[in-house]
Formats: C-alpha cells, sequence, structure tokens
C-alpha cells in the first residue's frame, strides 16, 4: 500500500509491502511530486533580485496589480503589498513610489539583505502629501531610505528603526500628539535623519540601544524632550533639531555630540572664552603690598571679556578655567620672596610664591597655573606681590610676563 511522506505529502512505494507488481501513474508518482516540492522550496529559499525593480502604490490601485504600472490598473493599493514583494536578496535598487493619499496601515519592512538598495518615496515636494500611520524598519543589512513619508500614529512610536545598519530618513513628519512615544526611535543602528518635524511627542527623536546616528536640521516643538540618547548609544547632531521641556537626555551612557571635539559643545576658539594678555610695558610695585598687575594689553579676547579699564576678567558663562599668569621681577634683593595671585570677585583665591636666590641684582620668576570653577559673571584680577626694601620692577617683556586664560569645561 503505497503511502505519503510526513511533511510534503510526497507519494511513495513502501518496499516489501507494497506488491512488485503493482504500477504507479506516472504524473502522481513524478511530477506531482516534484510540483509540491517545488512549492516548498520557493517559499524556503531567498528570492534575488535580478534587475532594478520600480514598485507603485496608489489609493485607487489594487493589490491584485503587478505593482509596476503607474496607473489605477497597474499599482498596488497598500504599501505593505509592496513591501512583501520586495526580494529578500537585494543584488540591484529597488524604489516604492506612493503617490499622494493616505495609506491607514502599520508598514514593516523586514529581513533585507545584499549589496543593492531599498528606497521608499513620498512626494518630494508636500511633505503632508503621503501619510501612514507607522513604518518600521526591523533587520536590514541593505541601504534603507525613507523619504517624505507622514506617520500619523499616536499610539505607537511613528517611526521605527530596529536593527537597520545604514538607513536613512529625509523630511519624514510625526506630529500627533502621543506623549509616550517618539517621533523616530532606533535600537541597535546605524544612520541618518536629515531635516523632518518631529513634535508634541514624549521624546522627538531617540537613539537607543547602542544606536549611532547623526540628526541634521531637523526639527519639532512641544516634545517633553527634544532629543535623547539611551544605552550606550551615540547621538551626532548638526544644524536644528527638535525641542521639548528638555532640551535633551542622556540615559545608561548614552552620548550626544554636537559635531564636536570637546565635551562642552563647540570646536572653535572663537566661541568660547580664550584670553591672552601680554604685557605693554613695565610695572613698578610697592614691597609688602599686593598690587593688581595694570600693564597687560590684549594679544587675544574671543568673547570681549577683558575690561582694559577696570584690569579685569568678567566672564560670560560659567564652567572651569585654565589660567596661566606668570610675571617676572627685575634687579631683586637677595633671599625675598615674591607671589603671584589670583583675585576672584575681589578676594584673593589662589597664588604661588617662591623665594629669590641668596645672590643680588639678578631676575625672579613666579609662575601660577591653576584649573579654577567661575560662574558667569565672576570677576578675575591679577596681583604681584613681593618684601624687598624698596619698590621693584615687573618686566614688561612678554616672554616673561604673560597670562592665557580658557575655558575649558
Amino acid at each position: 500500500m503505497p503511502s505519503f511522506t510526513p511533511l510534503l505529502n510526497l507519494l511513495k512505494k513502501v518496499i516489501g509491502v507494497d506488491p512488485s507488481t503493482d504500477t504507479f501513474n506516472i504524473q502522481t508518482m513524478l511530477n506531482d511530486n516534484w510540483d509540491k516540492i517545488d512549492s516548498y522550496v520557493s517559499t524556503k529559499v531567498p528570492k534575488q533580485t535580478t534587475a532594478n525593480i520600480n514598485y507603485y502604490v496608489r489609493t485607487d490601485g489594487n493589490d491584485e496589480n503587478t505593482g509596476l504600472i503607474n496607473t489605477a490598473g497597474g499599482a498596488f493599493r497598500t504599501v505593505q503589498k509592496a513591501i512583501d514583494m520586495v526580494p529578500s536578496i537585494l543584488k540591484h535598487n529597488v524604489t516604492i513610489n506612493l503617490a499622494d493619499g493616505n495609506y491607514p496601515e502599520d508598514i514593516k519592512v523586514t529581513g533585507l539583505t545584499g549589496g543593492g538598495s531599498l528606497t521608499i518615496n513620498g512626494n518630494s515636494g508636500n511633505i503632508d502629501a503621503v501619510n501612514v500611520n507607522s513604518l518600521e524598519l526591523f533587520g536590514i543589512a541593505t541601504p534603507t531610505t525613507v523619504n517624505y513619508i507622514r506617520a500619523n500614529t499616536i499610539t505607537r512610536d511613528a517611526f521605527v528603526v530596529n536593527r537597520v545598519l545604514g538607513f536613512r530618513l529625509n523630511n519624514c513628519k510625526a506630529i500627533g500628539a502621543a506623549v509616550g512615544f517618539s517621533g523616530i526611535i532606533t535600537y541597535f543602528s546605524v544612520g541618518i535623519i536629515a531635516n523632518g518635524v518631529f513634535s508634541n511627542k514624549g521624546t522627538g527623536i531617540t537613539a537607543d540601544a547602542a544606536s549611532h546616528i547623526l540628526v541634521s536640521n531637523a526639527t519639532g516643538s512641544n516634545n517633553a524632550t527634544g532629543i535623547a540618547s539611551v544605552s550606550g548609544s551615540t547621538f551626532t547632531r548638526t544644524g536644528t533639531q527638535p525641542s521639548g521641556t528638555a532640551a535633551l537626555e542622556t540615559v545608561s551612557g548614552g552620548f550626544i555630540l554636537s559635531n564636536v571635539l570637546n565635551p562642552w559643545g563647540d570646536n572653535t576658539s572663537s566661541i568660547r572664552s580664550h584670553v591672552r594678555l601680554f604685557p605693554t610695558g613695565g610695572q613698578t610695585l610697592n614691597p609688602n603690598t599686593y598690587t593688581k598687575i595694570q600693564v597687560m594689553g590684549e594679544a587675544a579676547d574671543q568673547l570681549g571679556e577683558w575690561d582694559t579699564v577696570q584690569h579685569k576678567l568678567r566672564v560670560k558663562t560659567a564652567g572651569l578655567y585654565h589660567v596661566s599668569f606668570s610675571l617676572l621681577f627685575n634687579n631683586t634683593e637677595a633671599s625675598k620672596q615674591y607671589i603671584a595671585a589670583l583675585h576672584i570677585n575681589g578676594s584673593q583665591s589662589y597664588s604661588n610664591a617662591v623665594w629669590g636666590p641668596n645672590v643680588a641684582a639678578i631676575d625672579v620668576q613666579v609662575n601660577l597655573s591653576k584649573v579654577i570653577s567661575l560662574a558667569a559673571n565672576d570677576t578675575l584680577e591679577l596681583y604681584g606681590l613681593h618684601n624687598n626694601s624698596i619698590a621693584r620692577n615687573v618686566s614688561g617683556d612678554g616672554l616673561y610676563t604673560n597670562v592665557t586664560i580658557t575655558r575649558i569645561a
């Protein structure tokens, strides 16, 4: 008696049971079995592209169409149908073109690989023309681009990028009120978010789970948090970004950078405190009296913080400042003390003292280098002191008498 295999239901002859004189219809025994095998394999072996493909989706289309012609009789009706028609292995470029209209779908693109690419296009002239409910990219290892799509969900994250290497979201939009969700959220992904509008969310854009993303000139408002970097993600921003009650948030080792090389948000000296002062001449200091150094002229003052009349620095921004201050006392007496001091807000705060040698009529150098914390509008003044028996001169040679002040954090 013939039997059938348990997986594919293939007809087979049972040796030792079926009579040797039994005969079988060749169509049943061979052709039907091969058809079953071919059908099964076609669902298990990933399909791959053989040429570039352009699919079209229209609100007046039909999912029974081929999707290859931009007419009501040729285009698909749903975005997901076009996605499902994309082969798993992309050796060429596949483009899905969405006509203007509303597509109330939660779209998911998943499992693509290969050296080709996938592009989903809305209307490049109108960011509000092509509307979907939400869009998720998942498990994709080929360049994937989404252009000019608006996602209107208020019950989930509008755009989700999960385990995607080389994505780009250009001019996308999500502004439906959804306090507990993000306009865009990425997980374990690398890519670029360019332009676009993300408003009324818990977070405008979130990089999570070791993602590495660049956001360029995105906008948005009325978010609880504008941008967030979570769980070891690196979030680099250039140009504008979505705003929020909190502009940004970092959690569990996330980093947010601004196209910078340092931790306080700029890599250009012209936009942070940096002052270099050199003497315009010598100055006489009477003994045993702290005297303000008043001969310093500006070699550099990036933010205009040095007051040349009051001879003091008034900082504009709170932070840590490195101060390097050097004085050279000329023609000193033997075995005397010389001090360089910093006064913050009118009070002596830091100083360094040296003793001259047991030899008279030589010059003595005093150097003071400190990292100090200053609040906005704090003042910093430079003082000198010696205990010679008569007045002594501070050198006007800028190689030995000079000051550099730089905000470092």
